[in-house]
Formats: structure tokens, C-alpha cells, sequence
């Protein structure tokens, strides 16, 4: 079985991420797939979790965007130049130890030239990229499905094997414990009123409300899209990740489209993160990403 790690920046492709990370778990299976996001359980060393990841997969997704290249930390320095930098030491591990790596071009972004990019990943400049474009996602994406699925077995030195073979099974001890703990664990309650600012990737801001109800484990309720309420549909509360359906219409002149919006929401406390991608409609839209707050409940006294 092929299996992928789908290395990202969630400054620069966070959404992107999401989408791409669903499709190769329909073609591959959810257990052929890494991504940090969802696939390190609470009580799992952070930092191992993510190094043995590397080490046990066949192909690296490096995904790309515009900012990429450019997104700085708190003194002005680009992350990529910094070597304790998660997206630098994966992609720098991967190359190091002959793991098959693809870049991965999205929202119209750039291969960067060697003299742009540090020393440890100069070599990631000379590896033919795949563009995944809004305008032809699904052939694009069928594209680099095809490609992975060509990918062949590696050959590694014993010495690397017996290593990466360690690491799983110290991987699997820790992944069964925290499974135990997570199992036992309740889902936070969300239900009652959240409230968030988003700014929409065509230039536009809205105060949305999202009102949630929890209903023999079933998310329902309501979730506002350019300030007007949509039903929720195919709701899911898993531990502490939501997702969830709206639907509205596109109009251009006397033409109608069903458009669908995806919410993926981490929760935490009285926060929610969420990633919204809209699909249909008459043009792409960029995933949007943005942090709803809960709303106080004020009771009579």
C-alpha cells in the first residue's frame, strides 16, 4: 500500500490541505494518508509523531502556494530559512533519505528557483511540479492521483528500515494508549451560539453566526453565509473536530447554480478554527479560514 505525506504550510495551504488529504483517502484508504492536523492523537510526542511519519512514507505532497515561500515568523525571517522550521526539516528528511517528493502547485503558485530556497532543500527545485488549478481541479487532481499510484516500491538500507520499523512500533504503543484516552473522552459541547468575522476571498466581510445543536450525536442548527442563514447538512462531531454542509445559489444573468459550502472546524475551548470551501457556482473560490468565538449565554437572575 502507497503511502502519502501530505507536507503543508497552514499559513500558505491549510484549506488546500483538507480537500486534497479527502481525495487520496478515497483512493488510497484514510490509513495511507499523513497529515499533522488529524492524524497525531492527544498524548503522542508532537515532533516524533511527524519524524516517523516522514520516514514511513513513499511519497511526500509538498503542497505550495503563493506565500510559500515568503511567510516570516515574529522577527521578519522567513520560516523556510529557519532549520528547526517543521515544513524545512520534513521536505530536508525526505530528500535526505531518497523519499520520493512532489511539489505540489496551488492557487496559481510558482515553482521557487534554487537560488530562492536554503541549501538543505536546493534540490527540491530540480523535481518536476504538479499545478493543481481551481479552474480544472478534478482533472488535475486525477492527475496526481495517477502519478502517486505510479510511484514504485523503495529499496532502503537495512540500517533505515530497522529504524523506521523501531519508530513504528514505539508510534503504535503511544497511538494505542492515546486511542484509549480519546475513545473514553467526551466531544465538547458546542451547542448554543458562535460568532465570527470572515472575510471572503472576493473582497467581502461578514459577521457570521453559527447556531449549533447536538441531537442523539448528529450536529444540526443553523450557519449564516454572507449574513443570511443556511440550514446545516450532513453534520459530524468527531472528538474535537466538526464538519458540516450548507447550500445556497449562484446567479449570473437568467442562470442559476447550487453552490456547497464544506466547514471543517477544529475545536478549542471557546474557539473553533474553521476552513470553508465553496464548490460549484460559476467561478473557483479559495478556501477560507477564519476563528468563530462562543457567545455568552446571559441568564435571568
Amino acid at each position: 500500500m502507497t503511502s502519502i505525506f501530505i507536507n503543508y504550510r497552514r499559513d500558505d495551504t491549510s484549506g488546500y490541505a483538507g480537500r486534497i488529504e479527502d481525495r487520496l483517502a478515497s483512493a488510497f484508504g484514510a490509513d495511507a494518508v499523513f497529515r499533522d492536523l488529524d492524524d497525531i492523537r492527544p498524548g503522542v510526542n508532537f515532533v516524533r509523531a511527524i519524524e516517523d511519519g516522514v520516514i514511513g512514507c513513499d511519497v511526500m505532497l509538498v503542497l505550495i502556494g503563493k506565500r510559500w515561500l515568503d511567510v516570516r515568523d515574529s522577527s521578519g525571517r522567513r520560516r523556510i530559512d529557519n532549520p528547526e522550521d517543521f515544513v524545512r526539516r520534513e521536505i530536508a528528511e525526505a530528500l535526505e533519505s531518497n523519499i520520493r517528493v512532489l511539489p505540489v502547485l496551488v492557487n496559481d503558485a510558482s515553482m521557487p528557483a534554487e537560488n530562492e530556497l536554503p541549501e538543505a532543500l536546493a534540490r527540491l527545485a530540480s523535481i518536476q511540479a504538479i499545478p493543481l488549478s481551481d479552474e480544472r481541479w478534478d482533472y488535475d487532481l486525477g492527475q496526481l492521483l495517477a502519478s502517486i499510484g505510479g510511484a514504485k516500491a523503495r529499496i532502503r538500507g537495512s540500517r533505515r528500515r530497522w529504524i523506521g520499523i523501531a519508530a513504528l512500533i514505539v508510534l503504535l504503543a503511544s497511538a494505542a494508549l492515546a486511542l484509549m484516552w480519546w475513545k473514553s473522552s467526551r466531544a465538547p459541547d458546542i451547542a448554543g451560539l458562535w460568532v465570527a468575522d470572515v472575510q471572503y476571498g472576493f473582497g467581502v466581510r461578514h459577521t457570521e453566526k453559527f447556531a449549533f445543536r447536538i441531537d442523539a450525536g448528529t450536529l444540526g442548527g443553523v450557519a449564516s453565509f454572507l449574513g443570511v442563514d443556511r440550514g446545516i447538512l450532513e453534520g459530524k462531531m468527531t472528538s474535537n473536530q466538526l464538519s458540516f454542509v450548507t447550500r445556497t445559489e449562484e446567479v449570473s444573468g437568467d442562470e442559476k447554480r447550487q453552490t456547497e459550502h464544506h466547514y471543517r472546524g477544529i475545536v478549542s475551548g471557546n474557539e473553533i478554527r474553521f476552513v470553508m470551501q465553496t464548490e460549484g457556482g460559476f467561478s473557483p473560490h479559495p478556501p477560507v479560514e477564519w476563528t468563530a468565538r462562543r457567545m455568552p449565554v446571559h441568564r435571568p437572575e
